[in-house]
């Protein structure tokens, strides 16, 4: 078993706490598995690494490949084996006094962990929907496949394209509060009857959008990649206000 250097031991302590780490460092460079869980533990300090047989695998394969000993490595990680993640940039404070509070531009990008990509643009620099002239109706939601798109236009119709039309189609539509209530309305009626038949745009469906969305916040806040679900923390719109530029708003 090997023992600390002389000179490490019989040194001052500042000088054995800079020599232990230089031999730490040497040690890690030569362990990618240690360096990994290191990693973990200063870059996450607050959330334990749940360590298993295949990460020691990977690393080694990983290690192989970098002495040049493995010249072929290809790693496949299938989905639904990786968290839901956000990542965010927002800017402009202004609207952020509004009754219904938020930057005055936001983007996101959200990796779901089915593989599925989001991306999300919100804002006064957002890109525009030039088909729809009301400004409350320029809301595009779209989705793009291995065989087409689809999308919607809120007040401006929907269009899409797939295998089968093998053209694009498209049709009328707009948002309608006397012929949109009605079914939104039945819906509540159906699911206060049958618990079975839960309402779509129930509370905690609807809690999982807003997630994305305070998820895209934090990340900008802290420079990072948020995972999802959230883990508890200061509320992001009241910490915003306290760094962008424009009138800050009162805590709720």
């Amino acid at each position: 078993m090997e023992t600390e250097p002389n000179h490490i031991a019989d040194s001052s302590p500042l000088k054995r706490g800079a020599a232990l780490r230089l031999l730490l460092a040497d040690r890690l460079a030569g362990d990618l598995a240690s360096f990994a869980k290191k990693g973990w533990a200063i870059l996450n300090p607050t959330r334990p690494l749940i360590w298993s047989w295949h990460y020691d695998y990977l690393c080694e394969m990983l290690t192989l490949a970098k002495q040049r000993r493995l010249l072929r490595l290809i790693i496949n990680i299938p989905p639904r084996t990786l968290k839901s993640t956000s990542f965010g940039q927002v800017s402009g404070g202004e609207k952020l006094t509004d009754s219904h509070p938020s930057p005055d531009f936001a983007l996101g990008e959200i990796q779901f962990r089915n593989g599925v990509r989001g991306l999300v643009e919100i804002g006064n620099l957002a890109q525009d929907v030039p088909e729809v002239e009301y400004f409350w109706h320029k809301v595009r939601i779209g989705a793009q496949g291995t065989e087409g798109f689809a999308e919607a236009l809120i007040g401006g119709g929907w269009r899409a394209m797939t295998r089968d039309s093998g053209r694009p189609i498209s049709g009328p539509g707009c948002w309608n509060a006397r012929l949109d209530q009605a079914p939104y309305i039945r819906d509540i009626a159906l699911w206060l009857d049958d618990e079975s038949r839960i309402h779509p745009c129930n509370g905690e469906s609807a809690f999982k959008g807003f997630e994305i969305l305070m998820a895209v916040c934090r990340s900008a806040l802290e420079r990072r990649r948020v995972s999802l679900p959230l883990e508890r923390g200061e509320p992001e719109i009241q910490r915003l206000s306290g760094i962008l530029p424009g009138t800050h708003c009162s805590g709720a």
